[in-house]
This record gives C-alpha cells, structure tokens and sequence, in this order.
C-alpha cells in the first residue's frame, strides 16, 4: 500500500507539473486594429504616434524565401515595434502562404522610405522580388 501512495503522488506530481498553463500567453495580442497601411503604390501617411502595419503575403516560404528589409525607415521618424509570421494555410497543411507583419510606430513628422527583398538566407544575390514603401509622417 505504501508503494502505492507513493508511485500516485510521483503520477500526480508528474500529471501537475506537465499541464500546460493555457492562461499565461507570452505574446499579447494588440487591440487596436486601426493601423496605418500602405495604399496600392507603397505610399504611407501617418501621423505621429500612429501604429503603422506592413503585411505582405509570401507564397515562398516553404522554399526558404522571406523578405528581408534591406533598406530601413530613418529610425528617428519611425521605430519597429515588431514583426511576425501567420501561417495562411489550414491545420496541418504544409506549404500554405505565410503572411510577413512589420509593426512600427511613427515617432517624428518627416518622411523616409523602406526597401524589402524576397530572397533566402544563404542565397542573398538570388533576389525573386522587390517592394519599396514610402512613409510620411506630419
């Protein structure tokens, strides 16, 4: 009896410290939904203060392609708060479109301009796409 109370409290101190906390979520989503997005042209306006999102579906992913910033906004008009991925495709489905999410806060009026390219790590002379964007901050 005595070994088993205590192979039931090794199960149930096993069974407690495994289960996962799904109360505590390290990222946070952001509430405000009213972001600053770039018109049909890349062009941008904002104001300070404002949160600017650049979303860009990539349909490469899968083959190791991600669009890497190759010129950034003058950091003294705006500063990027974020970036982050969101798999486009259903559970458990490989190979979907991955949208790319760049988050930055309009810090000064100025204006300043953003260059991406779709290229992978190792290959970064093997440039598949360009996109440019234009900010402009009052």
């Amino acid at each position: 009896m005595r070994y088993f109370s205590f192979i039931l409290c090794l199960f149930l101190l096993f069974f407690f410290a495994c289960k996962k906390d799904v109360t505590s979520n390290p990222v946070q989503p952001i509430l405000n939904n009213n972001f600053k997005a770039p018109d049909s042209n890349g062009a941008i306006s904002a104001s300070v203060g404002d949160t600017i999102q650049i979303k860009i579906l990539n349909t490469a992913s899968d083959a190791g392609y991600w669009w890497n910033i190759t010129t950034n906004f003058d950091s003294t008009i705006s500063k990027l708060i974020s970036f982050n991925t969101e798999y486009t495709g259903a559970p458990g489905i490989d190979g979907a479109p991955t949208n790319e999410i760049w988050l930055y806060k309009a810090l000064h009026s100025g204006a300043s301009s953003l260059t991406m390219k779709l290229y992978r790590s190792w290959e970064p002379d093997s440039i598949i796409s360009t996109k440019s964007f234009n900010l402009t901050v009052n």
